[in-house]
């Protein structure tokens, strides 16, 4: 009997073999970078990642960290029914001066959805049990945070706006500590996110 092996991205399972070929076809964007090396730490010898499975009210689920040299990335999972989540913490390397690119990926949930939209334009999406927007709408805006122990200058909070074409539209990034109105807005989105509404 060949033992199954699961997808590190999504329920796809079979053998070793087949769980790599997909991968490669249908999540080849989110694997890890070839180029930059081995990440630190025990890692996926199918994406590449250390895996943080833990599941963490608040957090992201499947969360991944790539960590080599100056480059650092984290994934996750995210029920759209919360406002704010929370990915795996990464590090600064302890000699860095800046930080010189920040970047962000989204992956659409892949479905399959049944139906006609609702008057909100959501459709039943099989794979969450639930309707919800296959993809963001024109106009949503979104704040990805960054901040730690290590930032004198406090969090700042890069807005990303979702635009035509399918792709995000960074606005300039604020420090909260001297913008209040987001940052209450934010701490909002942080108090709302203990149950999904």
């Amino acid at each position: 009997m060949v033992a199954s092996t699961v997808c590190c991205f999504c329920k796809f399972a079979g053998g070793e073999r087949a769980v790599l070929a997909h991968l490669r076809r249908r999540h080849a964007g989110l694997l890890a970078p070839r180029g930059a090396g081995r990440a630190k730490g025990p890692i996926c010898h199918l994406c590449g990642y250390r895996h943080d499975n833990i599941e963490r009210p608040g957090w992201a689920r499947r969360r991944k960290v790539y960590e080599r040299g100056s480059r650092a990335q984290t994934l996750g999972e995210v029920d759209t029914r919360r406002r704010h989540f929370k990915f795996s913490p990464i590090r600064v390397p302890p000699r860095a001066k800046k930080i010189s690119e920040v970047s962000f990926i989204h992956t659409p949930c892949p479905g399959p959805y049944l139906g006609q939209p609702d008057p909100q334009g959501r459709r039943f999406c099989t794979r969450c049990n639930r309707p919800h927007h296959e993809v963001p709408r024109v106009g949503d805006r979104y704040y990805m945070v960054l901040g730690g122990s290590g930032m004198a200058s406090g969090e700042v909070a890069f807005p990303l706006v979702f635009g035509e074409g399918g792709t995000f539209r960074a606005e300039p990034p604020v420090l909260l500590s001297e913008a209040p109105w987001l940052r209450d807005k934010l701490e909002r989105l942080r108090g709302s996110s203990a149950s999904p509404g």
